[in-house]
């Protein structure tokens, strides 16, 4: 997985482009498929699901240190560049919800004894505000890491069923995966819910711990002279926790609906269908031709009808021209970058002949292809359309 600084992190936060949601509209219908492919199908969409859960387990368990900091400044200076990964590209509803998470993390150095954050800890997320305040002394911070955890645990427990169902796509082994995605939704409910105010709640003993530090009020904190700053940044932590549960929610219920057999996920069936494809255009397109392209790297931006990004992919190809991996974000290194609206995945995927449609929307503007770097650029503006219409002269 790419390398990401909390710093490269909060500024794809930041960045209007960057949020993408995991779980595109659109399906590959299970009627447009014969028996005899429907493993390719289902094998290439586990794969996707266990790339999806380990960026889940990943960023989770990046989390759980929001609520168990390290206590010396050396480690906290650690914590702030740590690797992150870039959940945003991968999620929908994060931009411009991301706190400032170096500032907020740059107080680690300040968690030892008597500080603001041993204060917040100590008192808890219902502090007592006579005068001798008491609290929990500590355990509802650690509950709320245990909860982090937890949940980044359960991404890890997809991700192992996710890759034997790759291994072996039997329908023993898609309920199981279905199973525990649907235990997973519901931990992610546990923890998100509710969504109203909690001071209206009477009974916080059903509510999250995360939830309880997101909606804590810093003015009770006031006792210790960082205690409110202090509390402040415990809240906007937890908080970003909550807005990112709900988003990893929300695909993985776009997700589950396709391993129970609504359907297919558009990416990966396309990836299906193009290696089904490939062998055909190279037997009639001219080797020295093909042989430019073949082996290449691909940034893949997908963009919604206002030509926001909504997310990114990256490909590689083999030296024979089908997609030999890829990862759920774009990588620095890629020879090309292709864009192209939501809409015309769709259409491509769902599409009798998607080969056909992919050329067709291309020389229609609807897919723009540009190269990166001085070789590349030239290389795709004089010899991509060649190598296009080769390609429709075949199909």
């Amino acid at each position: 997985m790419r390398q990401y600084t909390r710093r490269s992190f909060l500024q794809a936060c930041g960045a209007t482009t960057t949020a993408g949601a995991l779980a595109l509209e659109g399906t590959k219908n299970v009627h447009a498929i014969s028996t005899s492919k429907k493993s390719e199908f289902e094998t290439e969409q586990a794969r996707y699901i266990s790339k999806f859960a380990t960026t889940g387990k990943w960023a989770f368990e990046e989390f759980v240190p929001l609520f168990d900091p390290p206590s010396n400044k050396e480690l906290g200076g650690h914590l702030v560049d740590s690797v992150m990964p870039s959940v945003t590209m991968l999620l929908p509803g994060l931009v411009g919800q991301a706190v400032e998470l170096k500032q907020t993390l740059s107080w680690y150095d300040e968690v030892g004894k008597d500080t603001g954050f041993r204060t917040v800890s100590r008192l808890g997320p219902e502090p007592y505000t006579g005068s001798d305040p008491s609290g929990d002394f500590g355990s509802a911070m650690d509950e709320a890491a245990t909860e982090v955890q937890n949940i980044a645990d359960g991404f890890d427990k997809v991700n192992q069923r996710a890759q034997r169902c790759v291994e072996n796509p039997s329908q023993g082994n898609l309920s199981r995966l279905a199973g525990l995605i649907e235990t997973l939704i519901k931990d992610l409910d546990d923890l998100v819910s509710p969504s109203a105010d909690l001071g209206d709640l009477d009974d916080l003993s059903d509510v999250s711990r995360i939830a309880q530090w997101a909606n804590i009020n810093p003015s009770p904190y006031g006792n210790h002279p960082d205690g409110k700053r202090a509390a402040k940044r415990v809240k906007e932590n937890a908080k970003f926790v909550l807005d990112t549960a709900s988003a990893f929610r929300t695909s993985l219920k776009t997700l589950l609906g396709y391993v129970q057999g609504s359907g297919y996920h558009p990416f990966p069936a396309a990836i299906v269908l193009f290696n089904q494809s490939i062998g055909d255009i190279r037997s009639s397109v001219p080797n020295a031709l093909f042989d430019r392209f073949a082996g290449d790297s691909f940034n893949i931006r997908i963009e919604d009808s206002d030509g926001k990004q909504v997310t990114k992919r990256w490909l590689k190809t083999s030296p024979t021209g089908n997609i030999k991996r890829y990862k759920l974000e774009d990588q620095n290194s890629a020879d090309a970058e292709i864009a192209l609206p939501k809409s015309t995945v769709n259409e491509i995927v769902d599409a009798d002949d998607s080969m056909t449609a992919a050329v067709d929307a291309y020389e229609s503007g609807d897919i723009q292809v540009s190269g990166n770097g001085l070789m590349n650029s030239i290389k795709y503006s004089r010899l991509w359309s060649t190598l296009i219409g080769w390609i429709k002269g075949i199909l």
